[in-house]
Order: structure tokens, then C-alpha cells, then sequence
């Protein structure tokens, strides 16, 4: 193969299995990559082009010697290491330099012409945003000369000439050599004598600014700060992931300062809580380079590959020597490789919250990547050198996208582009047309002012305006017309379909729900017996496809509810929507009500040709034509054979009626021609049927509104997560108002993602890093609709924490294409949770049936896969959920008044023994000394600082606790059976029996077993146990076993109670001789040590209360009461290890389970 990436994955999978291996080599032959523990980092060799300098690295990467001492890999630990150290130094220089800038900038510009008008905020905001202009360009010169794209050491020698004038008498600032040097950079300046040339790079970085023309700058801080900056090496040092690092670091200061200015007026640090970051409050992440890798390989790369399937270029004919082949056919190889190219710079890739260009850049890398694997492809054809195209531009100008509502986000993001990009000689592209700073989610200026961001005015190249036009459409009943297909044909009329009122509020209900569903703009709409009318506002070439659902759905509603149609399962419902018409009321068998064709006839009144009025001449005839008068193809009125019953009977005629309307009077008198149809025809009053037909219809503004087609070929991203109470009220209301995936908390990746749906084209590609909480959280339920309906769903990348630095959420990559499916059966699945090992090697990799366990919340449950499927399927199969016998709840929420109701005193009869989450374990529990008072008037009398109380019996009687939240444990259900009447705080649940004929007594082992958690665990994905969710667990019924079952239950409770006893009868002990008020955690759980350990940390914990050390004739008479004490926890810990066995055993069989599906589950907790 020619494209190492291919082999890469094969590679990974092998070295998986292999934990001891560090190194990966891959090669063709031809080139070689070397990797070091990770698949995101390589280098690569060209083994017929080495030069004598990358040889020697080849030698140093591969030579036994130094595998074998593993030299490699100490150089790139120390190699990180230094760029660690190098990003901390230079980031601390480079912070220093803009803190010191705009402070300078402060102290002598705040009364400057320019700024008249302005206040002091907007005039500090606007300086501080200029000093991080300036900083961009001191940047791209830094980079610049280093690179070769600049005279070398051009910064030294401007300080050196300064100082030099300075000596002589010039009064010259050194910002106005500075200045000086930037003009150069944006128009040029030749070269003379020993004078180098300047070339104009430009692309906007380098254009008049005329604040930044305006502005005095201190020379003591230009020239301490540009002296140091300059000083280190761009080329070797500093490359641009580290600039990427820096970058983002500084948005987070930018921020916040930003941030300050607002919220102050003044620029002085923040208190230590306002300065928490501002992009950490809002969900804004740096994204690790292995995750941008792999969403643009599985996007864009995914695009790519299916053009190439499609152009039919396989690698192995470009291979193959030119001997024997035809001119012919050579020139066509050569063709397909042209027209990839053309495609390839069609493409276009979209960040919407692009920060500093993360995605971005490793679009472009990508892109880069496959052009040179074009010319690699050719020049073997062709059998000639290799000429690498230059395309970085092109690929700039044509592919790549991005918006960020933060200013400076958008103008670091460009420089990081032109950064990789730029080449000596060639002009830097301008890349405002595609790079562009705005309200990703907000179009309105009300609401986000200057920032409002309206995607099809920015980018009219992307989206092109729907061509919408009225149309007046009609389609008649089965048998009601008589065309003259059929006249010439000989076919004989049949018996007419003619609609009862019941089929009548049928159609109508579901056009309701088509025009909501699919957003159609109905203008108005009638049904009339055999015929009805629809005025809809569309593009022409979308009326086929809408008339085949209205047709399709409406004919299949009426055809079941009538008990014409019988069908094996129920007709699949509208996303997010029930079928309404089932059981007896649509089990009537009922016939069509028919006419004779005479009958027919009377409704089939053709507008007068003679003597019209203008009203009726400028309406559309109602009459289904002989012919249709319009190109456009019928359509059958079925769903596809997939979807039909088990017979079918015809509702519709097979084709419709369509004409334009093309003026504003004919769509006024159609809307009144339409409105009143079923008076014309003398038709009873049908006042269900009317009240539904009101709600169809919009308004002629809202039908007309502009809609769009086109798109991005791929949408990428790491969303902001969220901004939940930091929103204003305006926004809030936008949000309510413009997204249909609004409910819960305000978080804004909720809304990219729903923007998605507009922004990506049809059959694009789009992927999200995002927290997993979408998968199954009750309040993205809207959002996971909307996905299905959008989109089928590619891959789910389970990520688990610690993907971002600080920052505790379970992350998961989100990969979909804009392709809509009936199902989403074969949805992959990938997991790796654990951060000491490499992101590709996966923990486990298979695929799922999304729609088979959606259930009602239209969950993505990613973790059931086809060997969990048996074990979950036999748990279910003839049991009941728990909610159907118990009532599941949470505990107390104390709002803001919880120091107000909780003591460690019992003041009075209000107060009750607490227990909060901490507090209980399996089959055990500790008081913690704790009270809480259970008063509703208090209570009430704290207004919104407090909360409604439970009902009072949810603690009185005997429940079952269990703890709600688990992050990061493997166990999730922890359960305790109370009957001590305990109050308990809301990270409880509550277990109350309401069925009479089960016991908690019976409950309480099944729930703490093997088999349940592994259900909890696979089924539902939380680490947060809700009693919604513990309301959905499988209880088996009519069990033999259950007074067993009970009793064994009982037999753990009370071992584990005498353990408790044993092991604070030791702590108790030991407090008892020695004034220690708390013990360490170690001699907690003192059990566990060995006697050596114990003493040393009873000694330390001696100590540390002021007394004195154990003698050595005081440690051996403890090491009897240690010993003899310890043997008995041992034993009873033993016990209880066994009791457990034997009741995780008998659960197995009372839920059937055979021995490889036990297996499958102990494996899984395993």
C-alpha cells in the first residue's frame, strides 16, 4: 500500500495485545513510520530519498542496540519533558510581554483622539483587544524569521539600529520602527544593497489599523519584551503545537480580562473567584491532538474514501509498472486522480466554536496530506520525481471554515493557519471570508448585538436560498375520477371511495403532524369527502416527495384504523409521536363507504369555463385533470414494503392535481376557495375536523420565511459545554424560542449540536467531543429525537475522564451522517477509559442496536452489545420493573437552609436520626450522629431557600436505601434495608414496597447481587442511581426460592452487623488508650495491615497527639489482642464473601441464566 494510515490501525491491534511493547514500525517499502507507545505521533522516513542527516535518526530509531536499551523512547520522554518546559517558559514570557503591553498601552492612551465618544471600558476593551493584535504579529514575525520567511534576526537587528540611533540623538520611538516594519509586511519592500527583501505576506494580520497606527507604546516595554521573545528559536524550539498550546492558554487570560473590564471597568486582577477561568465556566476545553486526529480522519478522511471508492482509484493500478499498459489507459488513472483533486477542493469543513483553530488545523494537515498522496500516486504513474503541489492556500480558501464568538479566539485561529501555511515568497491568504468571529447560535442582533451570526448571509457560497413558491394540490379518493388513461385503456370504474367523518379527522390529524414533523407550510387545507385541497409552500422539486408522505401516512392511518389493513406490529410512528388510532376504536372492519359513479360525478364540479367571476377564475380546479399539467411524477400513496401490513387497500388515486400560483391575488383566492370547499359541496358541519384544520395552517410570513439548502460537507467540534445560569433572560427566551431541543439546563453544546442540523449538507458528515450525560439523560431526550430524525448514527467513542486537564466529566465522540434511517441497528462502538494507555488501544469494540433499548427516553445505550443483548433480554423476559410494586424516591433536599434543619443535637420531637449517601454500605450502616428536623412549616416559612419535604411515611416505615451517586465505582447499586426509621438526605433513594405480596425482606439480596448491578450498569450507563431508573429494574415473579432467598438475605445482614461491632469494638479500644481524637484512614481499617504497619501508624497517630511511642514490650502484648482480633474479621469477612456467592448463585437461577451467560457477566464486573 502507498497510504501507511491504512496499516496503522492493524499495527495498534497488535501491539493492544501486547502490553510490554513501546515501539511500531510500519513501512511499504518505500517509506517508514516510526512510532513510540502512541498512534497519534510518528516519524517517517522516505527509504529511497534519505538524506545523510534523517539517516542517522533512522539508525538512532531503529538499531538493535538501542531498542534493546531503549533509547528511543528515553529521548522522546526527555524530548516532551523539554517541550513542556519550553511551553511553560515561553508562555510565562509571552504572558508577561501582554500584561505589560496593556497596562502601557492604559497609562498613555486612554485620552487619545481616536477614542472621543467612547467610555473608559470600551476604550479598555478596545486597547486590550489591540494588544493582543500586536502580539499576533510580533508572533508571526518571531515564527517568520526563524523560518526563513523573514530577514534572520530582523527583531535583533531593529533593537541593535534603535540603540545605535539612541546613542546618536534620534528621538525615534522604537514602536515606530516597528510600525515601520509591519507596513513592509503588508506591502513589500524590495531588496537593496545589503538591505534583504521584505515580501508583502499580508492576509489581513498586517493591514492599517488605524488604533494600532494611533497608540504610543513605552519603548522600555517593547524593547525588555521583543529582546526576550526573539531570543528563542522558532524552528527548533517552538513549533506550532506548542504556539497551539500557548494560544489556547492565553484565550483563558484574555477571558478573564475581558471578563474583569466588563464587570469592573478596572483591569486590575479579579478576586481569586472571579478569576476562575471563564472558558473552564463555559465548557471551553483545549482538545488534545488525538482527538482532532481522529474526528477529521473519521469525517473528512470517511469522505474521502467513498470518493475514491467511487471514482473506482485503486492504489494497486498506480503501483504497477508503465511497461505494457496503454496510453489510454494511463491517461485515464491520470484523470481520476485530477478529478479527486477538484473534488478534494470542494470540500467544506466547519468548526462553529473553533477557539484557536484546533480542528481546523488538523483538517488542514489532513487535506495537505492527501494532496501530496495525489501527487505521490501520479508520479508513480507517470514514472517521474515528485512534485509536491501547493495547495496550502487553495485548501485555506476553499475547505476550511470556522466561527468563535470570542474575537481574539478568531484572529489566534488565523494566525495558527497561516503559521503552518506560510511559505517564502508567497502571500498569506486573506482568510476573513471564512474565518469569522460571531454568535454560532444566535442570529438576532437584540440579543447578541454586533456578534448576532446569521450562517447563510456569511457564507452564500455554503447555502443557497430555497426558490419557494405556492402550489395548489389536490388528489382525489380511489374510483372518484374517471382520467383518460383509463378512458383509452378500457378500464372499467370501480366502486368510489367516499370518506367517512371518522377517515376525514383521521387525514387531517395526521397532516398535522406531517407539516409539524417535516415543516411544511400549509397555507390552508380542506378535506371534501373524495378529494382534498392543500395549499403548500415549497421548492417544485420537493412537492413529489411531500404528497407521497402525505398519501402514504394518511392512507395507511385510515386503512388500520378502519381494520382495512391488518398488520403484524404497529405501523411505525412520526418521531417523538404515538399512534392514536388503536385497539377497538380501529378494529372495525369497516368497508369503504362507496358511490356509484354517477354519484362520483357530482363532486367532480369543474370550475365554469364560461362567466367566471375572478375569484373562481384565479383558484385551481379541484378536479383531478385527464392529464396531468405539470412534469411532475406521481407518487404511490404506500410506505415501502418494509413498513406495509399484511394487505393493503387503495385510499388515493395514484396521481394529483399541482398548479403554481403566480400572483398575490390567485393565493388569496385559492386560501378562500380552499376554506370554503365544504360548503360549496354542501357537506355537514364537522367541528372536530375544523378545529384540526386551524391548527395546520401558517401564516403567509412564516410560509415564506427563508429557508436554505446546501451545507458544509463536514461539521467538527468540541462545543462549548455550558453555560447554565450565566445566560441572560433575552437569551434564555431565544434559546425557548428557536431550538426544539430546549429542556433542563441551558447547556450550549445541546444547541451546536442542534445547529448541526442546518449547517451540515445531506450526506455530510459531522462529529462532536461532548460530555456523555446526551446519551441517556432524561432532559437531551428532544436532542437525541432530533438526531434520529437528522441523522444515522456512525459511532459512539466512550471516552470516559480525564480527557481534559481539571476538568471532571465522561466524554464521548459523537460521529453521525446526515443520511435519514428507519433504524439504527448497527451503531459502533468504541471504549477506552483508561488514560495510561494508548487512545487506540481499545478496551472493547462491537456494535449495537440503538433502537432495540431506546425505550421511551430515546436513550443511545452504547454499552449493550450483542453478548450483553442475551443476558438483558432473559432479565427482562417475564419480569416486572420494580416501580410496578414498589414507590422509588429520593431523600430530603435541604436547599440553602441545610445548617438551619441538620444538628448533631436532638433538640426536640421534630429531629430524627440522618443518614446521608456516605453513611451506608451493602447490607450495612453507620450513624454518623447526625440529626434532621422534619418540619413543614419551617420549612415553608424559608420561602425559595427551602424545599418541599417528602410525605413523612417515606422514612417512617422500612425501605430499602440506596446510594445515588457512584462516579468512578465499579459497583453501582449499594443498598441497605432500614427499619430503624431513619431520615435520610437526597443522595438516598428510597425503596418503599406498595404491593402487598412481595417483601423488602425479598428485594433487598436481589437488588445488592451481582446480576442486578451488572443490569444498572450495562442498561442505563449513570453513576448517578435514580429511583427512575431503579424503577425500571427487572423483578422476577412466581419464584420458589423467595423465603430462601429472604433468609439468606437476613443471614448477610446480621454478619455484616456483627462485623461492624468487631471492628469499632478494635477502634474504640485503641481510643480508649490513647488520647487519639481521630483516627488515619490506615488504622480505619486497621484489618488490613499487617502488624508491623499497624504499629508504625498507631506510633504516627501517638505522636501526633503528644504521647509517646509504644515500647517494645507494649507492641508485643498488642500484637496478640491485633492478631486474635484481626483472625475474627478475617473470618466473619470470609463468611460473609460466601454468603454473597451463594446469593448472586441464586439469583443467577431465579432470573434462568445459563453457565457462559453467568460467565459473560462475572466478566464484565471482572
Amino acid at each position: 500500500t502507498k497510504d501507511l494510515e491504512s496499516i496503522r490501525l492493524q499495527a495498534f491491534d497488535y501491539k493492544a495485545n501486547q502490553q510490554k511493547c513501546i515501539y511500531v514500525i510500519t513501512s511499504n517499502f518505500e517509506k517508514l513510520r516510526f512510532y513510540i507507545n502512541n498512534a497519534v505521533d510518528f516519524e517517517e522516513f522516505d527509504l529511497f530519498r534519505l538524506e545523510y542527516d534523517h539517516f542517522q535518526i533512522l539508525w538512532l530509531c531503529l538499531a538493535k542496540t538501542n531498542l534493546v536499551r531503549g533509547i528511543p523512547l528515553a529521548i522522546k520522554e526527555a524530548s516532551i519533558l523539554k517541550e513542556e518546559n519550553v511551553t511553560k517558559k515561553i508562555y510565562v514570557d509571552y504572558s508577561l510581554f501582554k500584561r505589560d503591553l496593556y497596562n502601557d498601552l492604559i497609562q498613555n492612551n486612554l485620552n487619545l483622539k481616536i477614542f472621543s465618544g467612547l467610555d473608559e471600558k470600551e476604550i479598555k476593551l478596545t486597547l486590550f483587544k489591540k494588544s493582543q493584535k500586536l502580539l499576533d504579529r510580533f508572533l508571526f514575525i518571531f515564527f517568520g524569521e526563524d523560518r526563513g520567511l523573514l530577514p534572520p534576526n530582523s527583531i535583533s537587528k531593529i533593537i541593535e539600529k534603535w540603540n545605535h540611533d539612541k546613542d546618536w540623538g534620534e528621538s525615534k520611538t522604537l514602536y515606530s520602527i516597528y510600525k515601520q516594519y509591519f507596513n513592509f509586511l503588508n506591502i513589500g519592500r524590495p531588496a537593496r544593497g545589503e538591505r534583504s527583501e521584505i515580501f508583502a505576506y499580508n492576509g489581513g494580520l498586517f493591514n492599517t489599523d488605524k488604533t494600532l497606527d494611533s497608540i504610543v507604546i513605552s519603548d522600555e516595554v517593547l524593547y525588555k519584551h521583543t529582546k526576550v521573545l526573539t531570543a528563542y528559536d522558532f524552528e527548533t524550539d517552538v513549533d506550532v503545537n506548542i504556539l497551539g498550546h500557548i494560544f489556547e492558554n492565553s484565550l483563558n487570560e484574555i477571558e478573564n480580562m475581558q471578563a474583569a473590564i466588563a464587570l469592573t471597568g478596572e483591569h486590575e486582577p479579579l478576586s481569586k473567584q472571579q478569576t476562575v477561568s471563564k472558558r473552564k465556566k463555559d465548557g471551553v476545553f483545549y482538545t488534545p491532538k488525538y482527538i482532532t486526529k481522529y474526528i477529521v480522519e473519521n469525517t473528512v478522511g470517511k469522505l474521502c474514501n467513498e470518493k475514491k471508492a467511487k471514482l473506482k482509484i485503486e492504489e494497486s493500478e498506480y503501483l504497477k509498472s508503465r511497461k505494457g499498459r496503454t496510453t489510454k489507459k494511463l491517461k485515464e488513472l491520470s484523470e481520476k486522480l485530477d478529478t479527486y483533486r477538484n473534488w478534494l477542493l470542494t470540500l467544506t469543513i466547519c468548526d462553529p466554536a473553533c477557539g484557536s483553530g484546533a480542528f481546523l488545523n488538523q483538517a488542514l494537515d489532513f487535506l495537505i496530506r492527501e494532496h501530496r498522496y495525489i501527487d505521490e500516486l501520479k508520479a508513480k504513474l507517470l514514472d517521474v520525481p515528485i512534485i509536491f503541489t501547493e495547495v496550502e492556500n487553495s485548501i485555506l480558501e476553499n475547505n476550511i471554515y470556522g466561527v468563535d464568538i470570542n474575537e481574539e479566539s478568531v484572529e489566534i485561529a488565523k494566525l495558527s493557519l497561516w503559521l503552518r501555511t506560510a511559505q517564502k515568497g508567497r502571500k498569506l491568504t486573506t482568510l476573513s471570508n471564512n474565518i469569522k468571529c460571531g454568535n454560532s447560535l444566535i442570529d438576532d442582533p437584540e440579543i447578541a448585538g454586533k456578534k448576532a451570526f446569521n450562517w447563510q448571509n456569511e457564507f452564500p457560497e455554503i447555502f443557497q436560498k430555497k426558490k419557494k413558491e405556492a402550489w395548489h394540490i389536490t388528489t382525489a379518493t380511489h374510483n372518484s375520477r374517471y382520467s383518460q388513461r383509463m378512458f383509452d385503456n378500457y378500464v372499467p370504474s370501480g366502486k368510489a371511495v367516499w370518506l367517512t367523518e371518522k377517515e376525514e379527522k383521521i387525514i387531517a390529524e395526521e397532516i398535522l403532524r406531517i407539516s409539524k414533523k417535516y415543516k411544511l407550510n400549509i397555507l390552508a387545507f380542506n378535506v371534501c369527502g373524495d378529494h382534498i385541497h392543500l395549499l403548500l409552500v415549497c421548492e417544485e422539486e420537493e412537492i413529489p416527495g411531500n404528497v407521497q408522505k402525505i398519501k402514504s401516512i394518511t392512507a395507511r392511518s385510515c386503512n388500520i384504523a378502519m381494520g382495512r389493513t391488518t398488520t403484524t406490529r404497529e405501523p411505525a410512528p412520526l418521531q417523538g409521536q404515538t399512534n392514536t388510532h388503536t385497539d377497538t376504536e380501529t378494529r372495525e372492519q369497516a368497508p369503504f363507504q362507496e358511490q356509484s359513479s354517477a354519484e362520483a360525478g357530482t363532486t367532480r364540479e369543474q370550475a365554469p369555463l364560461q362567466k367566471q367571476s375572478p375569484t373562481e377564475a384565479e383558484t385551481t380546479r379541484e378536479q383531478a385533470p385527464l392529464q396531468m399539467n405539470t412534469t411532475i411524477p406521481s407518487m404511490r400513496e404506500h410506505a415501502p414494503a418494509s413498513v406495509h401490513g399484511k394487505t393493503q387497500a387503495h385510499l388515493w388515486t395514484q396521481k394529483y392535481n399541482c398548479k403554481k400560483i403566480a400572483s398575490d391575488s390567485q393565493l388569496q383566492n385559492t386560501i378562500d376557495y380552499i376554506n370554503t370547499n365544504r360548503h360549496k359541496h354542501k357537506l355537514p358541519a364537522h367541528n372536530k375536523l375544523e378545529k384540526l384544520i386551524a391548527k395546520i395552517f401558517c401564516t403567509p410570513r412564516q410560509a415564506y420565511q427563508p429557508e436554505y439548502n446546501g451545507g458544509f460537507d463536514v461539521v467538527i467540534g468540541n462545543p462549548p459545554y455550558t453555560y447554565r445560569n450565566a445566560i441572560s433572560e433575552k437569551e434564555r427566551y431565544y434559546y425557548k424560542s428557536n431550538y426544539e431541543s430546549i429542556e433542563g439546563n441551558f447547556d450550549l453544546y445541546k444547541f451546536f449540536m442542534e445547529k448541526t442540523i442546518t449547517l451540515t449538507k445531506d450526506l455530510g458528515y459531522a462529529s462532536f467531543i461532548v460530555p456523555n450525560t446526551f446519551l441517556s439523560a432524561k432532559t437531551y431526550k428532544k436532542l437525541r429525537i432530533l438526531i434520529l430524525k437528522y441523522f444515522k448514527i456512525l459511532e459512539l467513542f466512550d471516552l470516559g475522564l480525564d480527557i481534559f486537564e481539571n476538568v471532571v466529566v465522561e466524554s464521548v465522540v459523537f460521529t453521525m451522517k446526515k443520511q435519514k434511517t428507519l433504524k439504527n441497528n448497527n451503531v459502533g462502538v468504541k471504549i477506552q477509559r483508561d488514560r495510561s494507555k494508548d487512545f487506540e488501544a481499545l478496551q472493547a469494540n462491537y456494535y449495537v442496536d440503538i433502537d432495540k433499548y431506546s425505550g421511551n427516553e430515546y436513550t443511545f445505550n452504547i454499552n449493550i452489545s450483542n453478548n450483553y443483548s442475551s443476558v438483558i433480554d432473559k432479565m427482562k423476559k417475564n419480569s416486572i420493573e420494580l416501580k410496578d410494586i414498589c414507590y422509588c424516591t429520593v431523600g430530603i433536599n435541604t436547599g440553602y437552609i441545610k445548617n438551619e434543619i441538620t444538628s448533631n443535637i436532638r433538640f426536640d420531637n421534630r429531629f430524627h436520626k440522618m443518614l446521608n449517601g456516605k453513611d451506608i454500605g451493602r447490607y450495612k450502616v453507620k450513624w454518623a450522629g447526625e440529626f434532621i428536623m422534619y418540619d413543614h412549616n419551617f420549612v415553608k416559612s424559608k420561602g425559595d431557600r427551602g424545599r418541599a419535604l417528602p410525605p413523612e411515611y417515606v422514612f417512617t416505615k422500612d425501605k430499602i436505601l440506596v446510594q445515588r451517586t457512584r462516579r468512578g465505582m465499579k459497583r453501582k447499586l449499594v443498598c441497605y434495608l432500614d427499619n430503624e426509621k431513619y431520615y435520610n438526605l437526597n443522595r438516598l433513594s428510597n425503596i418503599l414496597i406498595t404491593d402487598n405480596e412481595y417483601k423488602l425482606e425479598i428485594l433487598y439480596p436481589i437488588l445488592n447481587s451481582k446480576l442486578l448491578d451488572f443490569y444498572f450498569n450495562i442498561y442505563f450507563n449513570e453513576y448517578e442511581v435514580k429511583p427512575l431508573h431503579l424503577g425500571q429494574l427487572p423483578i422476577k415473579v412466581n419464584c420458589k426460592n423467595y423465603n430462601e432467598l429472604a433468609n439468606v438475605g437476613n443471614n448477610i445482614s446480621s454478619q455484616n452487623l456483627k462485623l461492624s461491632i468487631e471492628l469499632n469494638n478494635f477502634i474504640n479500644y485503641v481510643q480508649s488508650k490513647f488520647p487519639i481524637e481521630s483516627l488515619s484512614k490506615k488504622l480505619q481499617s486497621w484489618h488490613e495491615l499487617e502488624f508491623g504497619d499497624f504499629i508504625t501508624e498507631l506510633n504516627k497517630a501517638i505522636k501526633k497527639a503528644g504521647g509517646t511511642k509504644l515500647s517494645k514490650m507494649d507492641e508485643m502484648e498488642w500484637m496478640e489482642v491485633f492478631e486474635t482480633k484481626k483472625a475474627v474479621v478475617q473470618t466473619l469477612k470470609a463468611e460473609i464473601e460466601k454468603t454473597d456467592r451463594e446469593i448472586d448463585q441464586m439469583v443467577y437461577e431465579l432470573y434462568g441464566l445459563t453457565d457462559e451467560e453467568i460467565a459473560i457477566v462475572e466478566g464484565s464486573i471482572s
